[in-house]
């Protein structure tokens, strides 16, 4: 199965990742966008709270490979990943992908069955959980990925902003790390 979210970001390379203080000088950013990238608390809760109708559907969960976008760290090839769309009312606003390393899964079997709950809400409930600061970036894509599998919705036949996000979970000292890029539509909601 191609992964739409690899096919995405080969758009998004080389990335330049910058940390939230490097980041927060971007000419494009605006407080608004600020608030959805900087966001701590679940981003489940808060697309929840912002929209009528709230879905998580699973694109993909199969071993395969890491997202492009971490191929600047130390990641083992042979991953389990998971890669999810939220929606809010029908419109996708975030794709995320989570690499979950062979050992940190065979130590957190519950990850193989989260079904459409978030990656989120599971690690809430687990005790020995850290995260990482985020680290930041921005790309442009005209990917045909976007538009064929109706990720962007009705929007033209044009480039569009993405804004990309990335960071690590430690469960007991055991990795895995998780890449959120923002869609247009994210920026609509309160």
């Amino acid at each position: 199965m191609v992964s739409i979210f690899n096919k995405i970001t080969q758009d998004l390379m080389p990335a330049n990742w910058m940390n939230q203080s490097d980041f927060s000088h971007h000419p494009s950013l605006t407080r608004y966008l600020e608030d959805w990238l900087y966001e701590t608390a679940l981003l489940t809760d808060r697309l929840k709270q912002s929209a009528k109708n709230f879905q998580l559907e699973v694109l993909k969960e199969a071993y395969g490979q890491h997202s492009p976008l971490l191929s600047d760290l130390p990641i083992t090839k042979n991953n389990y990943i998971r890669e999810i769309m939220m929606l809010s009312d029908n419109e996708p606003c975030i794709l995320g992908q989570t690499t979950f390393p062979e050992d940190t899964l065979k130590h957190n079997t519950w990850a193989k069955k989260l079904g459409s709950r978030s990656l989120g809400e599971a690690l809430a409930n687990l005790p020995n959980v850290s995260r990482s600061a985020f680290s930041f970036s921005f790309g442009v894509s005209n990917d045909p990925t976007l538009r064929k599998n109706n990720v962007i919705g009705l929007l033209e036949n044009k480039s569009m902003d993405l804004w990309v996000r990335r960071s690590s979970f430690l469960i007991e000292s055991r990795p895995l790390w998780v890449v959120e890029i923002f869609l247009p539509k994210i920026f609509e909601l309160k």
